[in-house]
């Protein structure tokens, strides 16, 4: 799926390129391949950081703002969430 999101595009870019576009051509590639590696780093197995989240009853604040000239609306709610 992730290849579909940010190599595949790029593949098809890079087919439909001319050899006067060599360089940008290149540079597709590259970027594409640095999308791959910030994805597939990002889907890690969790050995390195603070592993599962502890089961427990958690309270969120979420908090939004909307600002149109001079008239400012800000709303605020409280969300409880339960890690079994």
């Amino acid at each position: 799926m992730s290849l579909a999101i940010s190599g595949l595009p790029g593949l098809v870019l890079l087919g439909s390129l001319r050899h006067r576009h060599r360089r940008l051509s290149y540079c597709l590639a590259f970027l594409c391949l640095l999308c791959l590696g910030i994805i597939f780093s990002a889907c890690g197995t969790g050995g390195g950081g603070g592993g599962e989240t502890p089961a427990g009853t958690y309270k969120i604040m979420v908090t939004g703002k909307s600002t149109s000239g001079s008239a400012t609306l800000t709303h605020a709610t409280q969300l409880t969430l339960v890690v079994e």
